[in-house]
C-alpha cells in the first residue's frame, strides 16, 4: 500500500473502516461500469448491424447519438431524485428499469425498438452517475476520496474494455443481455451500502445519520465523540448558509445560487466538463471501429478497440493511484499535454489521405498508436478527475441542483460530438475533426494553469470555503482514521 494511505494508528477499527469505504465505493461505481457499456455498445454493433442490414447509415447518429441525448434528460431528473430519496435509493430505483433497457435493446424486433431501448440506456446512464460520483464522495475518509473518487472512471474504463471485447466475439443481441444482468450487481451492492450522512443530516435525521456513520467508520457506539463531532460540523456549515429548504423559498434558493462564491466552482466544473468531450474521447469510444475502419488501416477493427480499451483501462487505474498524491491540476496538465500531442498525428495521417497521399499504407500504424497514446493521456486526467472535481468543489447547498445541470450539460456535449461526429465528417473531414479535438487540448491547458485550484487533501468543508474568501479556513489536524470527517 502506498505509504500516504497508511493510517496514522493501525487499529483494527480503521482497517475495517477502509475495507467497508472500499467496498462501498465499489458498489455506487458499478453505475460507472454500466455506463461504460452503453458507451461502447455502438463501436461493435453499429458496424455489425450495417454489415447484417438491420440498420442503415442515416440510422448511425441515432444509434449512437440517443443514449446522450437520454442521459442529459436523465440528469435533470437525478437532482430531484437525490434531493428528495436519497443518493442510495437514486442509484437502487434504477436497477430495473436499466436492466429491462438492456434485454430490450437484445431483443429489439425492429430499428424503432432498438431507438427506444438506447434513449433508455442512456437516461438511467444521467440518473445513475451523479448520485453515485456524489455518494462515493459523501462516504468515504478525504486521505482516499481521491483515489475511491476515481474508483469510478476506472469502472467506466472497465466497462468499455469489457463491452469491447465482448462486442469482437458475440453477437450484439447476446452483449446486449449481458448488459443486462450486471445492471442487476448494482442493485445486489448498494441494497446492504448505507446512505450518505451528509444527505441524512441535511434532511434532519441525525439518528439515522449516526447510524450510518457508525458503519462508515467501524464504531461501537452512535454517540462516539467523533462522530458528533463529524454532525456537528457539517450542522454548522449546513446552519450558516441556511440550507434547510423549509427555511428559505425557492426564489431565495436561486437568488443565492448565482451568487459569485457559488457560480465561480460551479462554471469550473462547467469548462473542466466541457475540455473532458471535446478533447474528442466519446467521438472515440463510440466510433471506434468506424474511425479505423475509414482510416484504411490493415489492422482488425475490433482488435484495435480492444487495445485502446485496454490502454484506457491500464491508465486509469495508474491514475488512480496517484491522484492523492499528485494532485488534480498537475494530472489535468498532463493529460491535457499528452492528448495534444497524440492527436497531432492522426490529424496528419487522415489530411494526407484526404488529398490522395499515394503512400498512406506505409504509415497505416499511425491511427492505432496515436488512439493509443491518446487514450494514455485521457486516463490519466480527464477520465477521472472532472466528475471528482465536481463533486469537490460544489457547495454542499446546491450540490444537487450543481451537479444535475452540469451532468447534463457534459451529456450535451458527448451528444454533440457523437450525434454530429459523421455529420462533421461528410462537411469538413476526419482531419478537421481531429484538428478541433486537437485545439480544445491546447485551450485546456491554459484554462487549468490559470484558473483550476488544487484541492488534494483538502476536506469538503475546507474546500468549500476556498470559494469564500471573507472567511478563514480552520485547518485542523486529522487524528486517527476513524475519526476523520467521512465527508
Amino acid at each position: 500500500m502506498p505509504e500516504e494511505f497508511v493510517l496514522e494508528k493501525e487499529t483494527f477499527e480503521g482497517k475495517n473502516a477502509l475495507k467497508l469505504q472500499i467496498a462501498i465505493a465499489l458498489a455506487a461505481s458499478m453505475a460507472f461500469m454500466i455506463s461504460g457499456g452503453v458507451r461502447s455498445w455502438s463501436s461493435p454493433c453499429i458496424p455489425r448491424l450495417l454489415e447484417l442490414g438491420s440498420i442503415k447509415n442515416s440510422d448511425v447518429p441515432y444509434v449512437g447519438g440517443l443514449p446522450p441525448v437520454g442521459a442529459l434528460l436523465g440528469a435533470l431528473v437525478s437532482a430531484p431524485l437525490m434531493q428528495f430519496l436519497g443518493r442510495r435509493k437514486t442509484l437502487l430505483i434504477v436497477v430495473v428499469p436499466w436492466s429491462a433497457a438492456f434485454a430490450l435493446l437484445g431483443f429489439a424486433p425492429s430499428t424503432g425498438a432498438v431507438y427506444f431501448a438506447r434513449l433508455c440506456t442512456g437516461f438511467m446512464v444521467g440518473v445513475a452517475t451523479p448520485a453515485a460520483q456524489i455518494y462515493v464522495a459523501e462516504c468515504v475518509n478525504p486521505k482516499i476520496r481521491g483515489i475511491l473518487g476515481s474508483l469510478t472512471a476506472t469502472l467506466l474504463a472497465c466497462g468499455i474494455l469489457i463491452t469491447f471485447i465482448l462486442g469482437s466475439v458475440l453477437e450484439c443481441d447476446v452483449l446486449s443481455w449481458i448488459l443486462a444482468s450486471g445492471a442487476l450487481l448494482l442493485g445486489v451492492g448498494m441494497y446492504f451500502a448505507p446512505e450518505s450522512p451528509s444527505w441524512l443530516i441535511l434532511h434532519g435525521r441525525e439518528n439515522e445519520a449516526r447510524a450510518s456513520l457508525k458503519l462508515l467508520k467501524n464504531l461501537q457506539d452512535p454517540s462516539n465523540p467523533c462522530i458528533t463531532e463529524h454532525i456537528n460540523k457539517v450542522k454548522e456549515i449546513l446552519t450558516d448558509r441556511d440550507t434547510n429548504s423549509n427555511q428559505t423559498n425557492y426564489t431565495e434558493y436561486l437568488k443565492e445560487s448565482v451568487k459569485f462564491q457559488n457560480l465561480r466552482p460551479f462554471f469550473l466544473s462547467l469548462t473542466i466538463m466541457f475540455f473532458e468531450e471535446f478533447c474528442g474521447i466519446s467521438t472515440i469510444i463510440f466510433h471506434s471501429g468506424t474511425i479505423f475502419k475509414n482510416s484504411g488501416s490493415n489492422i482488425d477493427r475490433h482488435l484495435s478497440s480492444i487495445v485502446v480499451g485496454l490502454v484506457q483501462l491500464v491508465f486509469t487505474c495508474i491514475a488512480m493511484l496517484i491522484v492523492d498524491k499528485t494532485g488534480r491540476r498537475k494530472l489535468l496538465l498532463l493529460s491535457s499535454s499528452i492528448m495534444l500531442i497524440s492527436l497531432v498525428p492522426i490529424s496528419v495521417y487522415f489530411q494526407l489521405k484526404n488529398v490522395g497521399y499515394e503512400s498512406i499504407g506505409n504509415i497505416h500504424w499511425i491511427p492505432l498508436v496515436s488512439l493509443i497514446f491518446f487514450m494514455v493521456g485521457f486516463s490519466l486526467g480527464y477520465n477521472t478527475l472532472p466528475y471528482l472535481i465536481m463533486s469537490e468543489i460544489l457547495p454542499s447547498k446546491f450540490r444537487n441542483l450543481f451537479s444535475a445541470i452540469i451532468a447534463s450539460f457534459n451529456l450535451f456535449c458527448l451528444f454533440l460530438t457523437v450525434f454530429f461526429y459523421p455529420i462533421m465528417v461528410d462537411l469538413v473531414g476526419e482531419h478537421g475533426v481531429f484538428w478541433l479535438y486537437t485545439m480544445c487540448c491546447f485551450i485546456s491547458i491554459i484554462f487549468v494553469y490559470f484558473f483550476l485550484p488544487e484541492t488534494k487533501g483538502k476536506s469538503l468543508e475546507e474546500i468549500e470555503m476556498m470559494f469564500r474568501p471573507m472567511k478563514k479556513v480552520e485547518v485542523q489536524e486529522n487524528k486517527a482514521f476513524e475519526c476523520d470527517a467521512v465527508m
